[in-house]
Formats: C-alpha cells, sequence, structure tokens
C-alpha cells in the first residue's frame, strides 16, 4: 500500500509540473493569454487533489513520528550482567542506524526472450557499538552486532553473555527534534513540495479563467 501512495505522490507530481510548463509554453512562445490553453475537467480535479495531497504526503513521509534518519545516537540500554543474572541495571550505549541498499538481479524468460530485472531491497539496521560503564565512561563491551527494539539480545564480552535490551527506538528518545530533521533535507527536498503546489494552482486558476472565458 505504501508503494501505491509514493507512486500517486512521484507520478502525480510529475504530470502536474509537465502540464503546468505546457501551459507556460503555449503562453510565453505561442503569445497565447492565459485563458487560451484548455485543460481537462478530470485533469483539473486532479491538479486540486494533488494540491491537498502533496504536501499532506510530504509532511507524513519527512516529519512523521516513524522517520528515524541514521546516524550514531546514544541512550540507555537495559544490561543484565553475567556476574549478576538477576538483576537489570540501565547502561549509556551507542547504537548506529543504518539502511543498506541491495541490488538482486534476476532473470525469466517472456516465451523465447530471456529477461532481466533489478529489485531495490532496503534494509534497515540498528546495530549495538558500545556499552558503557556509567560512572566513568568506559566501555564495557566493544561490538558491532545488529539488534532489534525492545528485544534481549545476547551479546557476548570478556567475562560471558550479556543481555541487552535498547528498548523502544522513537524520535523523543533519540532527542530528534523537527529542526534537525528539516536541517538534514537536501534543498530539492525542501523545495520539492512548494514546486508542485505551485503548478496545480497554476493549472486549477488556468482551468477557471479558461472555463469563465467559454461561458462568456
Amino acid at each position: 500500500m505504501e508503494n501505491i501512495w509514493i507512486g500517486i505522490y512521484a507520478l502525480g507530481g510529475l504530470c502536474v509540473i509537465v502540464y503546468a510548463l505546457a501551459i507556460l509554453w503555449e503562453i510565453l512562445r505561442k503569445r497565447k493569454s492565459f485563458a487560451d490553453p484548455a485543460m481537462d475537467r478530470k485533469l483539473a480535479g486532479f491538479m486540486a487533489f494533488m494540491l491537498l495531497y502533496a504536501p499532506a504526503y510530504w509532511y507524513g513521509a519527512h516529519f512523521s513520528a516513524a522517520v528515524i534518519p541514521d546516524g550514531t545516537y546514544r541512550i540507555e540500554a537495559a544490561v543484565t550482567l553475567p556476574t549478576s543474572d538477576l538483576f537489570t541495571f540501565l547502561f549509556p550505549a551507542d547504537i548506529t542506524i543504518r539502511t543498506d541498499v541491495d541490488h538482486e538481479d534476476s532473470r525469466y524468460y517472456a516465451g523465447a526472450v530471456e529477461m532481466e530485472t533489478t529489485k531495490t531491497v532496503a534494509h534497515r539496521a540498528i546495530m549495538l557499538d558500545r556499552v558503557y560503564w556509567p560512572t566513568n565512561g568506559v566501555a564495557m563491551l566493544e561490538c558491532w552486532q545488529e539488534v532489534r527494539p525492545e528485544t534481549d539480545e545476547e551479546v557476548w564480552g570478556e567475562e560471558g553473555a550479556y543481555i541487552v535490551n535498547i528498548g523502544a527506538i522513537t524520535q523523543q528518545r533519540l532527542g530528534i527534534t523537527k529542526a534537525d530533521l528539516w536541517e538534514r533535507m537536501t534543498l530539492g527536498t525542501k523545495v520539492e513540495p512548494a514546486f508542485i503546489m505551485v503548478c496545480c494552482a497554476f493549472g486549477v486558476t488556468q482551468y477557471l479563467v479558461s472555463k469563465r472565458k467559454q461561458e462568456e
């Protein structure tokens, strides 16, 4: 379902941008008035839809509570020591969140023709880097092990097996603010929804002006 929403945003945004540029071409290059280029009612309705959908989708994709950027974060993890497995303590720990993208090639036959496809697979991993003693900040565990949120993980150290639980991974717990998310964006990502909205508003306005001219 998520791919459908992405497709609507990407293809819909491209459609309204191309059409808005086509209208500008008619006006500037062919010296036509703003009301001359005709627009189908359904296309105008789609532009009105995208005018609302584009900023809503963009905000959800970049600012929703589920957005956790790649990077290294300091948290408190629940740790059970091998020498005292009856008690669990909170220790500072470093985790690294990263996204690895793999490209998987495959072949299949369409009749007698051999076809090749490439599938892009993204793997989101949380790596436990270090666990520190809370008193002096010295690392008691040095590791590079993938762990899961809210799951007891067995991590081996010099004294034996430690049980580490990093807990829930949320923006609030990692200290991520909306300002942080904004600063991480590229300039193109920031202006992208505004450009789509301008094109949508331009197209809808052109439709209304053109319709009024036809009725006169």
